[in-house]
Protein backbone atom coordinates (compact mmCIF):
# COMPACT_ATOMS: atom_id res chain seq x y z
CA UNK A 1 0.00 0.00 0.00
CA UNK A 2 1.44 3.42 -0.89
CA UNK A 3 2.02 6.26 1.39
CA UNK A 4 -0.64 8.38 -0.17
CA UNK A 5 -3.25 5.45 0.08
CA UNK A 6 -2.43 4.52 3.73
CA UNK A 7 -3.11 8.23 4.81
CA UNK A 8 -6.23 8.23 2.87
CA UNK A 9 -7.41 5.58 4.60
CA UNK A 10 -7.77 7.46 7.74
CA UNK A 11 -5.36 4.51 9.63
CA UNK A 12 -2.21 5.69 12.04
CA UNK A 13 0.17 3.79 12.71
CA UNK A 14 2.45 4.38 16.16
CA UNK A 15 4.79 6.60 14.40
CA UNK A 16 2.65 9.07 13.50
CA UNK A 17 0.83 9.44 16.25
CA UNK A 18 4.46 9.93 18.12
CA UNK A 19 5.77 11.82 16.01
CA UNK A 20 6.09 15.94 16.79
CA UNK A 21 3.29 18.36 16.66
CA UNK A 22 4.96 20.59 14.07
CA UNK A 23 5.42 17.15 11.66
CA UNK A 24 2.16 16.13 12.35
CA UNK A 25 0.69 18.99 11.01
CA UNK A 26 2.68 19.73 7.81
CA UNK A 27 1.88 16.68 6.92
CA UNK A 28 -1.73 17.00 7.47
CA UNK A 29 -1.20 20.12 5.46
CA UNK A 30 0.64 17.66 2.70
CA UNK A 31 -2.02 15.13 2.51
CA UNK A 32 -4.57 17.87 2.08
CA UNK A 33 -2.49 19.80 -0.91
CA UNK A 34 -2.06 16.04 -1.96
CA UNK A 35 -5.80 15.47 -1.63
CA UNK A 36 -7.03 18.65 -3.84
CA UNK A 37 -4.46 18.12 -6.40
CA UNK A 38 -5.50 14.36 -6.93
CA UNK A 39 -9.09 15.29 -7.30
CA UNK A 40 -8.52 18.23 -9.71
CA UNK A 41 -6.46 16.18 -11.98
CA UNK A 42 -9.34 13.71 -11.64
CA UNK A 43 -12.09 16.19 -12.95
CA UNK A 44 -8.93 17.18 -15.83
CA UNK A 45 -9.35 13.67 -16.64
CA UNK A 46 -13.14 13.81 -16.75
CA UNK A 47 -13.16 16.64 -18.73
CA UNK A 48 -11.27 15.58 -21.46
CA UNK A 49 -12.71 12.50 -21.67
CA UNK A 50 -16.14 13.93 -21.79
CA UNK A 51 -15.28 16.53 -24.40
CA UNK A 52 -14.02 13.39 -26.70
CA UNK A 53 -17.35 11.63 -26.10
CA UNK A 54 -18.96 14.65 -27.38
CA UNK A 55 -16.61 15.05 -30.18
CA UNK A 56 -17.81 12.38 -31.92
CA UNK A 57 -21.58 12.75 -31.20
CA UNK A 58 -21.98 16.66 -31.82
CA UNK A 59 -20.69 19.31 -34.03
CA UNK A 60 -17.56 21.40 -33.03
CA UNK A 61 -19.63 24.51 -33.42
CA UNK A 62 -22.97 23.26 -31.72
CA UNK A 63 -20.12 22.56 -28.49
CA UNK A 64 -19.01 26.12 -28.85
CA UNK A 65 -22.16 27.89 -29.35
CA UNK A 66 -23.07 25.89 -25.97
CA UNK A 67 -20.10 27.34 -24.01
CA UNK A 68 -20.48 30.57 -25.20
CA UNK A 69 -24.23 30.69 -24.19
CA UNK A 70 -23.47 28.95 -20.79
CA UNK A 71 -20.21 31.83 -20.20
CA UNK A 72 -23.37 34.57 -21.11
CA UNK A 73 -25.58 33.40 -18.84
CA UNK A 74 -23.02 33.10 -16.18
CA UNK A 75 -21.40 36.58 -16.53
CA UNK A 76 -25.32 37.74 -16.45
CA UNK A 77 -26.05 36.07 -13.45
CA UNK A 78 -22.88 37.61 -11.81
CA UNK A 79 -23.63 40.85 -13.38
CA UNK A 80 -27.49 40.36 -11.70
CA UNK A 81 -25.88 39.24 -8.75
CA UNK A 82 -23.39 42.26 -8.12
CA UNK A 83 -26.31 45.23 -8.82
CA UNK A 84 -28.97 43.47 -6.70
CA UNK A 85 -26.23 42.60 -3.56
CA UNK A 86 -27.23 38.73 -3.94
CA UNK A 87 -25.08 36.12 -3.01
CA UNK A 88 -24.40 35.36 -6.30
CA UNK A 89 -22.64 38.57 -6.83
CA UNK A 90 -19.02 40.23 -6.39
CA UNK A 91 -17.90 42.60 -3.77
CA UNK A 92 -14.87 44.77 -4.44
CA UNK A 93 -15.74 47.37 -1.68
CA UNK A 94 -14.55 46.91 1.69
CA UNK A 95 -17.41 46.19 4.73
CA UNK A 96 -17.62 46.53 8.52
CA UNK A 97 -19.58 45.26 11.17
CA UNK A 98 -23.35 46.28 10.93
CA UNK A 99 -23.00 46.55 15.12
CA UNK A 100 -19.59 47.56 16.30
CA UNK A 101 -18.59 49.52 13.07
CA UNK A 102 -15.41 47.89 12.82
CA UNK A 103 -14.37 46.71 9.04
CA UNK A 104 -14.06 43.47 8.68
CA UNK A 105 -10.48 42.18 8.10
CA UNK A 106 -9.85 41.70 4.03
CA UNK A 107 -8.16 38.52 4.44
CA UNK A 108 -10.78 36.96 5.72
CA UNK A 109 -11.10 33.37 7.76
CA UNK A 110 -14.32 31.50 6.79
CA UNK A 111 -15.44 29.80 10.01
CA UNK A 112 -18.60 27.96 8.47
CA UNK A 113 -19.64 26.47 4.78
CA UNK A 114 -21.65 29.15 4.15
CA UNK A 115 -18.80 31.91 4.77
CA UNK A 116 -16.63 29.42 2.03
CA UNK A 117 -18.83 29.43 -0.20
CA UNK A 118 -20.98 32.30 -0.48
CA UNK A 119 -18.52 34.57 0.97
CA UNK A 120 -18.81 37.14 4.40
CA UNK A 121 -16.94 37.10 7.63
CA UNK A 122 -17.15 36.85 11.15
CA UNK A 123 -16.38 40.07 13.25
CA UNK A 124 -13.30 39.41 15.66
CA UNK A 125 -14.63 41.98 17.85
CA UNK A 126 -18.00 41.13 18.69
CA UNK A 127 -18.51 37.67 16.62
CA UNK A 128 -21.57 38.83 14.44
CA UNK A 129 -21.55 37.22 11.20
CA UNK A 130 -22.23 38.74 7.87
CA UNK A 131 -22.40 38.89 4.54
CA UNK A 132 -20.05 39.70 2.13
CA UNK A 133 -22.35 43.24 2.08
CA UNK A 134 -21.63 43.67 5.07
CA UNK A 135 -25.46 42.54 6.09
CA UNK A 136 -25.96 40.54 9.40
CA UNK A 137 -26.67 36.88 9.25
CA UNK A 138 -29.07 36.00 11.97
CA UNK A 139 -27.34 33.56 14.02
CA UNK A 140 -30.06 30.86 13.62
CA UNK A 141 -30.15 30.48 9.87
Amino acid sequence: MSVLAHHMSGKRTTQELNAPASLRRNWRIFARVTRKVVISLCAWVGVLILGAVLDQFIPVKAQLFGLVAMLVVACLVVGWGTIAKTKWGVNFAPISCPRCHLPVPSLRRPRSGRQRLWGGSTCSACGTEVDKWGREIPPNS
